[in-house]
């Protein structure tokens, strides 16, 4: 798997944000709302846009850099429903593919698409108004993203979240606990030891590295969907069931994101359990664990208004990477 999906929420109940927030719906509502009129950014989140300081979006100089670095990141787009999307690794986009997938196209090359295990396979449906970008349609891209009547969104995920749900799903399921595997498949350079990895020494390994030069499931996000440079109507956070209802309403599609999640969740993740049930939803951590994963992904979370702080006060003072999930090995597959 390319990707993972969100740990559900309801907005009926005060929440608890890894961003440091905590409030009622109601509250971070009018939060919200300030923020929004305060920039002017189509915004329904705390997250930030950078909206019309965006406009016109130009390519910059050596196109080449910014494939290289966007490179893995999940863009789509349709001019029938008018709408361009970007996802990255780890931060939902088999689902969204998913999602995507079953609202656009007819029912046949739907169905066709999993029997023939082409899940991941990025392949445009230009017929039915869904295209993938190719990095040779940078200019194409550009035209897009500077027309009014499209919109655009991306889907992000906070990056202490996004760290963990890779540790899980690469080193631990893919790589079955393999260091070999983990440093030869993607690229993280662990040493050759035989003692057994933590997830410490795997963020420390990641900050050590160059952002661009990461694996997609772990280069930081701005470099993947440009939330720096995209004039995006909408950013919103994969573990807020109210963005994501936000952005189904805007492409006016049958069915909600959420309505598909749980079918995504079965025929993407297959098995019962989640990699046999080996993994784990929650990992040790360490103040210094946190502070290399600022290092790492501080510009994603200077960028969208986010913080480490419940990550810190989690890794200090329990020892572990969150408080809201029991340790242990999974028993459910995540979304």
């Amino acid at each position: 798997s390319s990707c993972a999906t969100s740990e559900a929420r309801t907005l009926a109940r005060p929440v608890r944000f890894h961003t440091g927030m905590a409030a009622t719906a109601t509250v971070r509502l009018l939060a919200i709302l300030t923020v929004a009129s305060s920039r002017g950014a189509r915004i329904s989140t705390g997250l930030q846009t950078c909206g019309a300081r965006c406009l016109p979006y130009a390519l910059p100089p050596d196109v080449h850099s910014q494939v290289n670095q966007s490179r893995g990141a999940v863009v789509v787009w349709s001019t029938t429903h008018n709408f361009l999307g970007c996802v990255s690794p780890k931060v939902g986009c088999s689902n969204w593919l998913h999602y995507l997938r079953k609202m656009l196209l007819p029912p046949a090359v739907f169905d066709e698409i999993y029997a023939s295990r082409r899940v991941y396979q990025h392949q445009s449906y230009d017929e039915h108004g869904l295209h993938f970008r190719r990095h040779s349609e940078m200019q194409r891209y550009a035209e897009i993203l500077n027309n009014a009547t499209i919109f655009k969104f991306a889907v992000v995920r906070h990056p202490w979240r996004r760290l963990v749900s890779a540790f899980r799903s690469k080193f631990e399921g893919e790589c079955r606990f393999d260091r070999t595997c983990l440093r030869e498949v993607f690229g993280v350079p662990v040493n050759a030891s035989t003692t057994a990895l933590t997830f410490d020494e795997f963020v420390q390994a990641l900050a050590a590295s160059d952002p661009v030069s990461l694996d997609k499931h772990f280069r930081p996000q701005h470099l993947l969907c440009e939330i720096d440079r995209v004039p995006y109507d909408f950013i919103g956070d994969l573990n807020t069931p109210a963005d994501m209802a936000h952005i189904s309403a805007r492409l006016g599609l049958p069915a909600t994101f959420a309505q598909i999640e749980d079918e995504a969740a079965r025929k993407v993740f297959a098995p019962a359990h989640y990699y046999g049930g080996r993994t784990h939803a929650v990992q040790p951590c360490t103040r210094a664990t946190v502070l290399a994963a600022i290092r790492l992904y501080g510009r994603d979370a200077e960028l969208l208004g986010l913080n480490f702080d419940d990550a810190m006060a989690a890794c200090t003072e329990s020892g572990l990477s969150s408080r809201e999930l029991p340790p242990g090995p999974s028993t459910k597959a995540p979304l």
